[in-house]
C-alpha cells in the first residue's frame, strides 16, 4: 500500500484520483466520477468501549445464567458500503449498544436447555447518500434476535441416543449500510432437529435429521444494483426444508 501511495504520489495521481496529496490507512478504487471524492481514502478508527455483565451458576451448577450490557462509541468508524459494483469504505461517527443474556438449564436426566437474547441499537451517522448526507443503521444487524436449543441424552444397555432440538429468530434487519429497501431482510424464524445413536463399544453413529424445518423462505442477503444502468437486485436464500439421514465412523 505505502509503494502505491508512493507511486501515485510521484505521478501526480493522487490528487486527480483524490483531489488529496496523501491518504489515510487505505485507498477505495477510483470513484471520484462515480460519486464521492471524499470516498477514496479512508483512516484507523478509534473505539470507546464499555461493558458490564456477569456470570451467574447456581442450584449446584445445574442453572447458568451470563448476561451482558455494552456500549461502543466509534470515532472514525470504518463503514463499508456497497456503491453499484463497487465497494467502499468511507469514515463516519457512530454508535453501538444493546445488552445480551445467556440461559442454560441442566435439570438432570440427560437433559440440558438453552436460550439466548440480543437487543441491539446502531447508528452510523454521515452517511453519503447521492442526494443527502444522513444516518443509517450498520448492515446486518437486526434490532434484536433470539435462539433456543432442547437436547436430550438418554443411555441404554445397547447404546446411547442423543437428540436436538433447536430454533432462531432474526428481526429485520438491512444488508447494506445504505439501507435501502431493497436490501431490507425481513424477520426470519427457522428450526433444526436431530436424533443419534451410537451403539454400545461402536465406532458408528447413525443419526437422521431434519434442517430448516419451518422451511424460510425469507432472503438473508442483498444486494442493490437498481442505480444507473443496472436495474436489478440480487438476493441469496437458505436451503429449502431438508430430510437426511447419516453414519459416520471413527478411525
Amino acid at each position: 500500500y505505502r509503494l502505491l501511495v508512493e507511486r501515485l504520489a510521484q505521478q501526480g495521481l493522487l490528487k486527480i484520483i483524490c483531489g488529496t496529496d496523501t491518504l489515510g490507512v487505505g485507498i477505495n478504487v477510483p470513484i471520484r466520477t462515480v460519486l464521492f471524492t471524499q470516498l477514496c481514502k479512508f483512516d484507523g478508527e478509534k473505539v470507546d468501549a464499555f461493558e458490564i455483565g456477569e456470570k451467574w451458576d447456581f442450584a449446584d451448577r445445574r442453572i447458568r445464567l451470563n448476561s451482558a450490557a455494552f456500549y461502543y462509541k466509534f470515532d472514525g468508524y470504518q463503514a463499508f458500503d456497497q456503491r453499484g459494483l463497487l465497494f467502499t469504505v468511507f469514515n463516519s461517527p457512530a454508535e453501538v449498544y444493546g445488552a445480551e443474556a445467556e440461559l442454560t438449564v441442566r435439570p438432570g436426566s440427560g437433559w440440558t436447555l438453552n436460550g439466548s437474547a440480543l437487543l441491539l441499537h446502531t447508528r452510523v451517522d454521515n452517511v453519503p447518500l447521492p442526494n443527502v448526507t444522513t444516518s443509517r443503521r450498520t448492515a446486518q444487524s437486526p434490532n434484536w434476535a433470539y435462539t433456543f436449543s432442547i437436547s436430550k441424552t438418554l443411555e441404554l444397555p445397547f447404546g446411547v441416543f442423543d437428540g436436538t432440538f433447536n430454533g432462531n429468530y432474526t428481526g429485520s434487519q438491512f444488508a447494506q449500510l445504505q439501507n435501502s429497501p431493497i436490501t431490507l431482510l425481513p424477520a426470519a424464524f427457522s428450526a433444526n432437529a436431530r436424533i443419534a445413536f451410537v451403539p454400545t463399544g461402536s465406532d458408528f453413529q447413525f443419526s437422521v435429521f431434519a434442517r430448516n424445518i419451518t422451511n424460510n423462505r425469507q432472503p438473508n442477503y442483498a444486494f442493490d444494483l437498481s442505480g444507473g444502468a443496472l436495474g436489478f437486485r440480487e438476493q441469496s436464500f437458505p436451503d429449502p426444508r431438508v430430510f437426511g439421514a447419516e453414519v459416520r465412523v471413527k478411525f
